[in-house]
């Protein structure tokens, strides 16, 4: 690897650099001899003269043609047979130099440039000498004068050259293989007299370049989310730019219309749930804005993130198109329609309308329509980036390679010549490898480029534990250097498989997968959650100690992804193919709908799975529909090994239509409810034991298992559907100890992370599926911290249940009272009290005073010490605050 030292143009030692060139081309012309101009353009200096140059062009003159002991300035002198310089330099003076100087039997080359002395000779001298081991003028060639020195010590490969050039040009410097490991080409566009001192350290393989910065380049993303006109139903001529659209509601984006009308909205409690069905139809949006000029002579691309379901797009009263599809986004190139300097009018139909065609048919989630993504203006230059694909094709612990094709576009009329570099810069900021390519890319067209990477040793391995990410930026200059545009993917190095056997390993190592399934939507917004929410939710989860997210039923937000891929958490992406197949033009939209997932996520090291579809081969569907439901997974499989033969596919099915759909994927999802919709939880590993008797070579990732709960709801005697908090968490706790216990199983993903909105769920709470870990409003349930005591590395304790704070007991006898605990020891105080410590099996029988009781739990991990308190009122049979003297379940 090389590391360019170039002077700055206008830095104290380009202005004397320059000055030596313009010196240079004086004693050209000063001199008489034919042969040293000839020498200096071609790049030697092996002619017989001595010259000695100085910032002092009327000294050069007098001193052309004497040797070093005849300069004065210089102070040569000999010190036991050793030359010694002293020059006498005036302040100006930040440098001289000396070619083919003559010592006695001996010529040499020398340079003295900001107090140090650069020779490859050995003498004596007050400017601190830097010696190199050998002069290799006459082995690099060059269109321009220059002189080189190398040398190699204990770690050290270095290489100095100096040029010069006597015209505007481009100077193109040929280094042998020898000196700089292959073959190398430096090229610079330089000016007349311009002069560069280059250093090149050719680098050990564990080193890298020392700093990173990104190019200034035109691409920008300019939102447009602010200030939009919305209006629900059918409007004819909305469309218009003379359409008058001022009466509209005034709304930012995300938006949706459906963020409230997924419930009963009568706003009064009588006992009833009144539901009629969401708003499902379309709706229309407006938005004015302008360009600035400074986007003139650039491609401009109109980017939607996401809208559900299908979008029609005007723009100036122009159709742009239209997409299908709710959960991937797209773009439209305006640069052809939008006007600049001048306002612009975008007109959107978003429709979610149940439509055969279009994934998915139905599903236990709500359908919320409008622009509930983020939309945006992608500014590039005419020559772009665009696409970019990063794989990994051999990857261990000792090494790895990379390999890069970019997709490079030229929105001009005419054939343009290129340079390409591709940087992958590891997790500390430092290039660890470079790819440089050039290419004539053609007019109006676009043109694929391949690198593949030398390998790189000792790579940062991603994972869960350590999610170590690399960057790659790809950066495309014109001919005479300047960077046009540029883009950063993510990289992160990780290998995994799934076996049949041994479940799941990642990087060599086995791995339960601990993960959860995860909706978009949250309360009384729907689909339109801010980008900071979602943060906030990835954190969520991996704060409960997963380390896999399902992203049900679709595509998720890019941003979701970026998220993953930074704090560590594996993830399964899925299309909306749910509950049902359609004909051939949903197959197509299928297909459709799985390139652009795979298109637009495919670099995200976070992901492992592709998923294909969900419980839409049923067993009480009829047989005949087996064969379509095979056929289309047949060929999104295939479509998904095509776009990305690097990761596996899976799909999630429960009870199906026929065994044989299984096994068209790699790996295959069970969503098992045993303790909810069937059996009970005891029933759980029974079941999953004598399906892997029956199909020993499935690779087994249970992909959904949950129990719905009410928030601060609990019972002393839970049964199954009642909803309690008390109930799941029994489920919990048996569900996953049969999960843990069997190692071919691979792991699991609970239904859900988050309560969500499901128009087909009555529990007691309609409309809310409350399977999640944490409220539709994110406020955990016990069972988050049963899982964090499970999962998680972090010390915690929790005293169970923060909800339930009101209790009813009997008196003198004991209540028993529960801590998740992931410590090595807990602790357990009654009103300040010890109840002494325990080693596991976290319960305590706990005599509850009569009224305000303080409870304080404190554990001990690792010499650290973690705590929990609440405050629990109890209430005694026939208490003298008048309270009915009876037995409560809940609070």
């Amino acid at each position: 690897m090389e590391h360019y030292m170039i002077l700055k143009r206008n830095s104290p030692q380009h202005r004397c650099q320059k000055l030596l060139s313009f010196l240079v081309l004086l004693s050209f012309l000063a001199f008489p001899h034919a042969g040293l101009a000839q020498t200096a353009v071609q790049g030697g200096l092996q002619g017989s003269e001595t010259v000695i140059l100085t910032p002092d062009g009327a000294l050069n003159k007098q001193i052309q043609g004497r040797n070093i002991d005849e300069v004065p300035e210089l102070g040569a002198s000999q010190e036991d047979g050793r030359l010694v310089l002293l020059p006498h330099q005036p302040r100006d003076w930040q440098w001289v130099a000396g070619f083919n100087v003559r010592w006695g039997e001996k010529r040499f080359n020398f340079f003295m440039v900001d107090g140090k002395t650069f020779t490859s000779e050995q003498f004596k001298t007050n400017v601190f000498l830097t010696r190199y081991k050998e002069d290799v003028t006459g082995r690099i060639s060059s269109n321009a004068f220059h002189i080189a020195l190398h040398r190699t010590r204990v770690v050290e490969n270095e290489l100095a050259i100096f040029v010069v050039s006597p015209k505007k040009q481009r100077v193109v410097i040929e280094i042998p293989p020898d000196l700089v490991k292959r073959k190398r080409i430096l090229e610079y566009h330089m000016e007349e007299n311009e002069s560069k001192f280059i250093h090149i350290d050719v680098l050990p393989e564990e080193f890298t370049s020392v700093t990173w910065a990104p190019e200034k380049v035109s691409r920008r993303v300019v939102p447009l989310s602010d200030d939009w006109r919305f209006k629900k139903g059918e409007i004819r001529g909305a469309e218009k730019e003379n359409f008058n659209g001022s009466s509209w509601d005034r709304v930012s984006l995300p938006h949706t219309w459906n963020a409230r009308d997924v419930y009963d909205t009568r706003n009064i409690r009588d006992d009833l749930d009144v539901f009629e069905l969401y708003d499902r139809g379309p709706s229309w949006y407006r938005k004015s804005f302008s360009l600035e000029p400074s986007v003139r002579g650039q491609r401009l691309f109109l980017q939607f993130l996401g809208a559900n379901q299908v979008a029609d797009a005007w723009l100036n009263g122009k159709y742009l198109g239209q997409h299908r599809g709710g959960y991937t986004g797209f773009e439209f190139d305006i640069t052809d329609v939008a006007r600049i300097g001048r306002e612009n009018l975008l007109a959107v139909r978003v429709d979610n309308s149940f439509n055969y065609d279009i994934p998915p048919h139905t599903a236990d989630f709500d359908f919320f329509g409008g622009l509930y993504r983020q939309v945006q203006l992608l500014v590039t230059h005419p020559i772009h980036v665009k696409d970019v694909n990063v794989t990994t094709p051999n990857v261990s612990s000792e090494s790895a390679t990379v390999r890069v094709v970019t997709t490079l576009a030229n929105q001009t009329s005419t054939p343009r010549r290129v340079r390409f570099v591709t940087n992958i810069v590891n997790p500390y900021g430092e290039i660890v490898r470079s790819m440089v390519d050039e290419k004539d890319l053609p007019a109006s067209g676009s043109l694929p480029v391949e690198q593949l990477s030398d390998s790189i040793t000792n790579p940062l391995l991603w994972s869960p534990k350590y999610p170590w990410l690399y960057k790659v930026y790809s950066t495309l200059y014109n001919d005479k250097g300047e960077a046009l545009d540029q883009t950063v993917s993510p990289l992160g190095f990780r290998w995994y498989s799934f076996s049949a056997d041994q479940g799941f390993s990642m990087n060599g190592e086995r791995l339960k997968i601990k993960g959860v399934n995860y909706h978009q939507d949250y309360l009384n917004k729907g689909n339109a959650v801010p980008l900071a929410q979602k943060r906030e939710d990835i954190l969520h989860i991996k704060r409960m100690g997963a380390n896999f997210v399902r992203l049900a039923h679709y595509p998720h937000h890019p941003y979701v992804l970026d998220l993953c891929d930074s704090v560590g958490l594996l993830v399964w992406q899925e299309i909306p193919v749910v509950n049902s197949v359609g004909g051939k033009k949903f197959g197509d939209n299928a297909k459709q709908m799985l390139r652009e997932m795979i298109g637009r996520d495919k670099n995200h090291p976070s992901i492992i799975l592709w998923g294909l579809g969900n419980e839409f081969s049923r067993d009480f569907q009829p047989k005949e529909t087996l064969g379509d439901q095979k056929v289309l997974l047949g060929e999104l499989n295939a479509l998904a090994k095509q776009l990305d033969p690097s990761r596996l596919t899976t799909q999630a099915q429960n009870h199906y239509t026929d065994s044989s759909v299984m096994a068209i994927t790699d790996v295959q999802g069970r969503n098992r409810y045993y303790g909810w919709y069937e059996g009970t939880y005891d029933d759980f590993g029974r079941v999953l034991d004598e399906e892997r008797k029956q199909f020993p070579t499935w690779k087994f990732l249970v992909s959904e298992y949950g129990a719905e709960a009410k928030y601060g709801y609990h019972v002393d005697n839970p049964r199954i559907f009642d909803h309690s908090e008390t109930y799941q968490l029994d489920f919990h706790r048996v569900t996953w100890k049969a999960i843990e216990e069997r190692p071919w199983i691979a792991g699991a993903a609970i239904w859900t992370m988050f309560d969500f909105s499901s128009f087909v769920k009555i529990g007691n709470i309609p409309r809310i599926n409350q399977k999640g870990m944490m409220t539709a409003d994110r406020k955990p349930k016990d069972v988050y911290y049963f899982y964090q005591s499970q999962w998680s590395d972090e010390p915690m304790v929790y005293i169970v249940s923060h909800t339930w704070t009101h209790r009813t007991a009997t008196r003198g006898l004991p209540q028993t009272v529960r801590l998740f605990s992931n410590c090595s020891s807990v602790e357990l105080f009654l009103n300040g009290k010890s109840l002494g410590g325990k080693i596991g099996g976290y319960e305590w029988s706990v005599p509850f005073a009569e009224g305000n009781n303080s409870l304080k739990a404190v554990g001990q991990k690792d010499g650290q010490t973690v705590a929990d308190e609440m405050a629990v009122y109890v209430r005694f049979p026939g208490a003298k605050d008048g309270t009915p003297d009876k037995k409560e379940e809940g609070n």
